[in-house]
């Protein structure tokens, strides 16, 4: 071993790529060239790289298809974009060409739907999934949205009293329910703010949703907010909303998606491996294995992807503007940012 701590750091870690590569000395990102685009704009800049988030989006089709496949597995997959993540116009409208469906979380995001339908962007068909806390403006955003035609709008319940007020401005409506979560013992909080406590969920259905004609369940919405991780107490958590969904199913036919939220993470650490087709294996045969043992239908998978549709498509470029050795050990480079 090479005593250097360049050599050092090559011989402990493998480098998340990217995209990014030497050409004759220069760097580039996905073959373009970053010191030309220095040269032309100057620093800092933010450059997005457009077909990498279809790969991503391609990439999850066809590992949730895949596992889809070899298990037999009766429901479909669909895949949702969180606008939150990047509202850019470039960045939603490529996202749609690959035909997504939509998740939104203020009512700012209405705005930003309807521009699209404007534009030509987006159809009435999509499925557009309604996240987030419901102040009165968002409901009436969300009504918006389905007297211009959308059909297939979902108001993800973020806590009881949200119901009560949809109700009192639309006759009938479709819902799904989110789940709180317990959080990893390292986290500052015990549990998520977002979502209905899983101890209140049936109650709440049987008093004021399983009799009222008004209201469709088509969902439960599951997350995490450290995100999905190979760990048994992800997957702990991830059963307790598979089974509150067999529960609800039950007793409201309707009820025909479980919806994955939270994200996989991106190659963004020196350490980074993850392997996205054995946890979306595990995922969809966790899913088949409790619905053959409550003896249900197996429900469409829903997920709403964000940082891992766009993170790896961009990066930003600073200038180091001065080097400041502080000690004997310690190197500060000070960049165009901060």
């Amino acid at each position: 071993m090479k005593n250097s701590y360049h050599n050092l750091v090559n011989q402990s870690h493998t480098f998340p790529v990217m995209g990014f590569a030497l050409k004759d000395g220069n760097l580039t990102f996905h073959n373009i060239d970053i010191g030309e685009l220095i040269k032309k704009y100057g620093t800092p800049f933010r450059l997005v790289y457009l077909p990498k988030i279809g790969a991503q989006i391609e990439q999850a089709k066809h590992l949730f298809n895949k596992a889809i496949e070899n298990l037999d597995y009766r429901g479909k997959y669909q895949y949702a974009y969180c606008t939150k993540c990047n509202h850019l116009y470039p960045i939603v409208a490529t996202a749609l060409k690959h035909q997504v469906h939509l998740e939104t979380s203020s009512s700012y995001d209405i705005d930003l739907i309807i521009n699209l339908l404007e534009k030509g962007e987006i159809d009435l068909n999509r499925t557009i999934l309604h996240n987030g806390y419901k102040t009165n403006g968002y409901l009436k955003q969300i009504l918006r949205l389905k007297k211009l035609g959308f059909s297939n709008t979902i108001v993800i319940l973020d806590s009881q009293q949200e119901l009560k007020r949809l109700l009192q401005l639309t006759p009938t409506i479709s819902i799904g329910i989110r789940m709180a979560t317990s959080q990893e013992s390292k986290s500052a909080f015990h549990t998520s703010r977002l979502g209905i406590p899983p101890t209140e969920i049936l109650d709440f259905f049987r008093k004021e949703i399983k009799d009222n004609p008004s209201i469709t369940l088509k969902m439960v919405h599951f997350f995490m907010d450290s995100g999905i991780k190979d760990n048994a107490f992800y997957w702990g958590e991830f059963q307790q909303a598979l089974g509150l969904f067999a529960q609800l199913k039950k007793e409201h036919q309707a009820l025909d998606s479980f919806n994955i939220g939270g994200g996989f993470p991106i190659a963004n650490q020196l350490s980074f491996n993850y392997d996205y087709e054995s946890i979306i294996f595990k995922m969809v045969k966790r899913i088949k294995n409790t619905c053959a043992v409550e003896k249900i239908e197996e429900p469409d998978i829903y997920s709403e992807f964000g940082k891992y549709t766009v993170g790896e498509s961009s990066a930003v470029i600073f200038e180091v503007l001065e080097t400041k050795q502080q000690n004997d050990t310690e190197k500060w480079y000070i960049i165009d940012n901060s």
